[in-house]
């Protein structure tokens, strides 16, 4: 019998996930101190110009540094974790059966976390990848924002979250007075080189709001150029034009795109808000028009476009994004789902064409999807093989009769962690 089964193994390395996700998200908040700000801005603000040009590059570099979450797994948590795992390894070896951790695994059927990788590869752990056949793919989805602003900028904003984030829950009316405002706000920073924010928006504004539509960069809010209004190429005419129709707001993620948080001195949001002290990546979208009518009503905003993104067009017609593919050092996921993320009008009958675990380009027809509304998933796609893994999805083709509305395609974790 082997040193550890395959319960035992996954339950202790996913242990050390939990510690080292943790450990991650300790050190992202504690990034930003809330009431002095990042270091650059502790330096910036001592109205020395000697002092702060001898320290402003130094600081910048640390901040940097801070916020490379892979940079700090292997340089903080690895030296902390790293020995647990290269402790495993050679129990594992000493007990006989198995080489290694990795053969293990391979030998027993089981996987561990995309952070279990990254501190075997380091020097404190293995110093190597663990095969890729062992380590799971990390969920590839689309995601809602972790908070959401919306009012007046004169001191009456609203933690909106809640309903904006839930198909369920009542839907929200925004932009309803000349210069209010929409903050959208993210615990990370997107990964992704674009940025998809869809709104489904459930009663159109009676006419374009006029964003203005920013983000901050740690010091203040920057003008952003949006797909919103786009009437050419990938995103023509599917934004929301100024909340007039549901839609997708796409962009490229800025490369100063930093934290802020809510406190009572309003940098970067003020209003009546309870002071918020989680670092958050924030938008700001802001009303210019001076006089609508009807002013939008939205039910839910979601974020990302997972493996790919599905634009109807018109009848049997679509636009297929591609979104990510599982990288090279993880297993390819089983586990593939549908997601509407604006409404579908119709049936829709979709063929996905895939990369498989083994690079093959192989095609499957699903089922009929049934006049999908907002936020409904699909069970498991059918694969053209069984269990054969989805590396990256390629194209997607369509059979309906709807117009309009849109969907993405969803990897999820083959397994639930055990912690």
């Amino acid at each position: 019998m082997a040193v550890m089964d395959k319960a035992q193994v996954e339950k202790l390395m996913d242990a050390i996930a939990a510690r080292a996700t943790a450990l991650r998200d300790g050190q992202r908040n504690a990034n930003l101190v809330p009431t002095n700000g990042s270091l650059w801005n502790i330096v910036d603000a001592f109205g020395n110009a000697e002092i702060e040009s001898a320290l402003e590059p130094a600081a910048d570099a640390a901040d940097i540094a801070l916020r490379d979450e892979t940079t700090f797994l292997q340089s903080q948590v690895a030296p902390i974790l790293g020995p647990l795992i290269k402790a495993v390894n050679s129990a594992i070896a000493t007990d006989g059966e198995y080489a290694s951790l990795d053969a293990l695994l391979t030998g027993e059927g089981a996987q561990v976390s995309p952070f279990i990788n990254v501190l075997a590869a380091s020097a404190d752990g293995l110093g190597a990848d663990l095969t890729p056949a062992n380590v799971f793919s990390p969920s590839i989805q689309s995601v809602s924002p972790d908070k959401v602003y919306a009012g007046a900028e004169d001191n009456t904003i609203v933690d909106v979250t809640a309903n904006i984030t839930n198909v369920a829950n009542a839907n929200t009316t925004l932009f309803g007075a000349d210069n209010s405002v929409l903050y959208v706000g993210f615990n990370r920073k997107p990964s992704t080189a674009k940025v998809h924010l869809f709104v489904d928006v459930v009663t159109p504004a009676s006419a374009d709001v006029v964003l203005e539509q920013q983000y901050w960069n740690g010091v203040e809010w920057v003008d952003l150029t949006t797909s919103d209004a786009a009437t050419t190429g990938d995103y023509a005419n599917v934004g929301t034009k100024g909340f007039t129709q549901g839609g997708v707001i796409e962009f490229d993620t800025p490369a100063d795109w930093d934290a802020g948080w809510v406190t009572p001195t309003g940098a970067p949001i003020s209003g009546t808000v309870s002071p918020d002290l989680t670092p958050r990546y924030w938008l700001r979208f802001a009303r210019t028009a001076n006089t609508i009518v009807t002013s939008p009503i939205v039910n839910v905003i979601r974020s990302g476009i997972g493996m790919g993104l599905a634009i109807i067009t018109g009848v049997n017609q679509v636009r297929f994004i591609a979104g990510a593919a599982v990288a090279s050092f993880y297993d390819a996921p089983d586990t593939i789902k549908l997601r509407a993320v604006l409404p579908i009008g119709d049936d829709v009958t979709p063929t996905i064409t895939y990369k498989n675990r083994a690079g093959d380009s192989v095609s499957e027809t699903q089922g009929a999807w049934t006049a999908p509304a907002t936020g409904d998933v699909t069970a498991a796609l059918t694969l053209h093989t069984a269990n054969e893994g989805v590396a990256q999805v390629t194209d997607v083709e369509v059979v309906t009769a709807a117009t309009g509305g849109m969907f993405i395609v969803e990897s999820t974790q083959p397994r639930t962690p055990v912690l």
